[in-house]
């Protein structure tokens, strides 16, 4: 049966299909959808070229820290430049349906973002650090 005829559990009646399908039933591999007790489960392949893309951009961004299922980072900001970058990093964690924090601690704004429920870290935190660094940026005329 090396072929895939059928995308669906409907009969296949007047299609031009070969009887050695199994009556027109769909794949039993887990693939879109279909919960198949049995069958061939698909997997990423992996070679030795394979790269770690989340680490590779996470690497790119400076003076964060990774610890478990969370990334953090120290600013130094001012009363007026925390509010400015707190209710900005709200809308950017809001659109991204994420959440970061920040917190007023010796003159000094920390941040941490959180993957939901202890999850591992995706390339959602990751993009939401970055937008958090070009908010710092822009809120303090820093250059990169």
């Amino acid at each position: 049966m090396g072929e895939l005829w059928a995308w669906t559990h409907a009969p296949c009646v007047g299609k031009d299909v070969p009887e050695a399908v199994g009556e027109g039933e769909a794949s039993i591999r887990p693939q879109a959808g279909n919960d198949a007790e049995s069958g061939v489960a698909m997997r990423v392949r992996r070679d030795k070229g394979h790269r770690d893309y989340l680490a590779d951009a996470f690497a790119l961004l400076q003076g964060w820290t990774r610890d478990g299922h969370e990334i953090r980072r120290t600013l130094p900001l001012d009363d007026s430049q925390h509010v400015a970058l707190t209710e900005s990093m709200k809308v950017a964690a809001d659109a991204l349906q994420l959440r970061a924090e920040a917190r007023r601690l010796d003159g000094h704004t920390q941040i941490r973002v959180r993957t939901p429920e202890g999850g591992n870290l995706s390339t959602n935190e990751v993009a939401l650090a970055a937008r958090i660094e070009d908010l710092y940026k822009r809120i303090t005329g820093a250059i990169a």
